[in-house]
């Protein structure tokens, strides 16, 4: 079948639930789909909600041009950090009290890295256990609590900030939170007028009221524009594919917008289109549709 000639475009793909399935596999139809629009072009990068630490080595491989991570607070291309975007110590000290409070098991999460308190680490562990989901959190970096007594190295020299008796990282671009006493709409309200986004996503048994906050000035869809600008590339020729609700902004923003099978009803409504969910191939399937591959046997 003839294929119609589009100009080249640029391509964002969300990882779970997009590009892997729940068992974190990738199928050969999305890695065919994948490395032909590049040979044909097209310029294919991850745009997801994982910092970059914990996208799988294989996708920085040389398999995609650039990687969007921490939800849009990161971006790279080519192996270059081009932007980024932290939370403050005032911040972080502002989520480490109120997630407290409501008894979440929090995950922060850094360009080089992922960090928890040994005790949420066991406890988040021992819920997955079994799980595919466990194989995300296999490096996880253990928050150090020290007293500040017993501290030596300056901030500067440590590379660390405190927050309290808490120790931690300054490059911390989101903080995760799973078990949490509420929910996504006591989350949204409090910290709204904070300046943060606060993006729910639903997991299975126990997890139960999980989200990601992270600064509202940075999302998938400013990261996209951003990426767009510093390649000097066309808004209108640019493709988003994602399911999941910090999705939506670079759904929004993309020149087609595509929502997976498997995406919640409330990320369709903001897509183009919606094509096959992702254990039927649905990043091969949007390819194919506009014309970027030719089709598989």
């Amino acid at each position: 079948m003839h294929r119609k000639e589009l100009s080249k475009k640029l391509i964002v793909l969300d990882i779970d639930g997009t590009l892997i399935d729940r068992n974190q596999k990738m199928s050969e139809k999305v890695r065919y789909a994948i490395a032909k629009a590049r040979q044909e072009g097209n310029v294919v990068c991850i745009c997801s909600g994982r910092c970059h630490s914990q996208v799988p080595e294989e996708m920085k491989e040389g398999i995609f041009d650039g990687i969007i991570s921490a939800a849009g607070a990161a971006v790279t291309w080519k192996e270059k950090l081009i932007a980024a975007e932290y939370l403050t110590e005032e911040q972080i000290g502002f989520l480490m009290d109120e997630l407290e409070k409501a008894n979440s098991i929090c995950v922060y999460e850094a360009y080089d890295g992922i960090y928890m308190k040994k005790s949420h680490k066991d406890t988040l562990l021992a819920c997955l256990e079994g799980a595919p989901e466990k194989a995300i959190f296999r490096n996880v970096k253990e928050l150090s609590e020290k007293k500040i007594n017993e501290k030596e190295l300056s901030r500067k020299e440590s590379g660390e900030k405190e927050s309290g008796n808490m120790v931690y990282p300054e490059n911390i671009h989101k903080v995760s939170f799973y078990m949490s006493d509420q929910k996504k709409e006591y989350w949204k309200a409090l910290l709204q007028e904070k300046g943060f986004e606060v993006s729910a996503f639903s997991q299975p048994g126990p997890l139960g009221n999980c989200g990601e906050i992270c600064k509202s000035s940075y999302d998938k869809g400013y990261a996209l524009k951003l990426l767009a600008d510093y390649l000097n590339w066309d808004i209108k020729d640019t493709i988003a594919i994602g399911d999941s609700e910090n999705d939506i902004s670079m759904l929004k923003a993309a020149g087609v917008g595509i929502a997976m099978g498997n995406a919640l009803d409330e990320v369709k409504v903001h897509a183009d289109e919606v094509t096959e969910p992702v254990d039927k191939d649905g990043v091969y399937t949007a390819f194919v549709r506009h014309g970027i591959i030719p089709a598989v046997d």
